[in-house]
């Protein structure tokens, strides 16, 4: 019964989504249900599956692209693009429906669920920690056979883990503790009982990422072979089918206005590459040059690249001002290219807008626009998410991400990971805009 209302329940993402993932997200959600003993966390997975719903129909409507690892014949690094399409109102409808059936019914129809551990896997929205490549088509039997592990081969999984993480983690001393727990966990037998070569990738991941307190560690194991050595640079072609991408969403750029008390306002939900998309943003923020102060909003802004950052944030300083990167080393890069030829926003008051979706890149901005007390953030504590992973190939088809830079913190010993960039006005993501075009207003009439 509960694999059949985990399909009915998957049922409810858009077409393009059931297509591609179908099996990954009916496995991710029956995985969760093993592990989720009790009725308060039961009560919780049917919460977050609700959630999950309700935050990646904003992801179906600003199409933010995804990264892949390998895509097209020769493995180079290339971007799709999620379709506008929408829930239709009878999706709504019957999500509404079963969700609330599910509320009751998943405590019971779980409990007879395959046994598991208790999970301290800090949860992200279930569609990140789908794996965006497909292995083609095989017959069942051969699948299983293919998907099975063993002792000797979780031994030397682990082995390899420790090395890569001695050799290439910023911090040693969290390495060594990882590594140990792993090793201490392998011995006692803990993970004796897991068969399935998926499920072992999702415990270590687990456990590396509660003992070191860092989302981008990662076991990643994939249906197809890994490359070896680095992935090639993006083709010409690939460049251009980017480009020509981002340029059919003006960037994820939304119309610059300007509301009441010359007010600017512009909502951006990615940070794009600037070699695809500088112009765009040079004619958006031209837009709010007259303005006697700015918002932006990042409620929805997934991140995207530094140079795009660096670019927007030139805007609004006098001086070349230093960027705070947990992703990079410090280099010439660090620094904004301030002051920007005929710009006015480098003195005016600047509001940013957060949600518990501000994630990554946008989250690089907000940290580094608080810290220097350059802008007032508006809204909820963003998702925090501050480390990159390099993917260091262990075989063919397990690779293990790993965080290798651990750049100069002026502000702090801590980033934002794991824990956000807490907001200076705090209030609901919805109510953000209203209050910071309020924010901005008295601080026009003191002017």
């Amino acid at each position: 019964m509960s694999e059949k209302l985990c399909a009915v329940l998957v049922r409810l993402y858009p077409s393009g989504f059931r297509q591609r993932y179908h099996e990954e997200a009916l496995r991710l959600v029956m995985d969760r249900s093993r592990d989720e003993k009790g009725l308060f966390r039961r009560l919780r997975l049917g919460l977050d599956l609700i959630r999950d719903l309700v935050a990646t129909a904003s992801i179906y409507r600003s199409r933010s692209p995804i990264p892949q690892v390998s895509c097209g014949a020769n493995g180079e690094l290339c971007f799709q693009f999620v379709g506008p399409e929408s829930p239709t109102a009878s999706s709504l409808f019957m999500g509404f429906l079963v969700s609330m059936i599910l509320l009751g019914a998943l405590p019971v129809s779980f409990g007879g669920s395959a046994s598991g551990g208790k999970s301290n896997f800090p949860r992200q929205p279930m569609m990140a920690q789908i794996e965006p490549q497909r292995a083609e088509p095989q017959r069942a039997s051969d699948l299983a056979a293919a998907l099975k592990i063993d002792a000797a081969k979780r031994h030397e999984i682990i082995l390899a883990i420790a090395a890569k993480l001695k050799e290439h983690y910023f911090d040693s001393a969290t390495a060594k503790k990882a590594t140990e727990a792993l090793q201490a966990t392998e011995i006692s037998g803990g993970f004796n009982t897991i068969t399935d070569i998926r499920d072992f990738a999702f415990a270590l991941t687990r456990q590396l990422r509660k003992v070191s307190q860092d989302l981008h560690i990662e076991l990643v194991y994939s249906d197809r072979l890994l490359p070896n050595g680095p992935p090639p640079a993006p083709s010409a072609e690939a460049r251009d089918r980017y480009k020509t991408a981002m340029l059919r969403q003006n960037c994820t750029f939304e119309d610059p206005q300007i509301l009441p008390n010359n007010i600017g306002y512009l909502k951006f939900n990615f940070y794009p590459d600037t070699a695809a998309c500088k112009d765009t943003a040079q004619a958006a923020m031209a837009a709010l040059n007259e303005a006697q102060s700015v918002i932006l909003d990042l409620r929805d802004n997934s991140g995207g690249f530094g140079n795009m950052v660096m670019l927007i944030a030139s805007y609004f300083f006098d001086h070349p001002e230093y960027m705070y990167n947990p992703r990079d080393n410090v280099t010439e890069q660090s620094w904004t290219h301030s002051p920007v030829p005929g710009t006015k926003l480098a003195d005016k008051p600047l509001y940013l807008l957060t949600s518990s979706r501000t994630i990554s890149a946008a989250e690089d901005f907000c940290y580094n626009f608080k810290m220097l007390k350059r802008a007032t953030l508006v809204g909820e504590t963003t998702r925090g998410s501050a480390h990159a992973g390099v993917i260091y190939r262990i075989d063919d088809h397990f690779g293990i991400a790993i965080p290798e830079v651990k750049p100069i913190n002026p502000y702090s010993t801590v980033d934002w990971e794991g824990a956000g960039v807490a907001p200076d006005v705090k209030v609901k993501a919805s109510d953000a805009l209203t209050t910071a075009v309020a924010l901005a207003g008295k601080k026009s009439l003191r002017r």
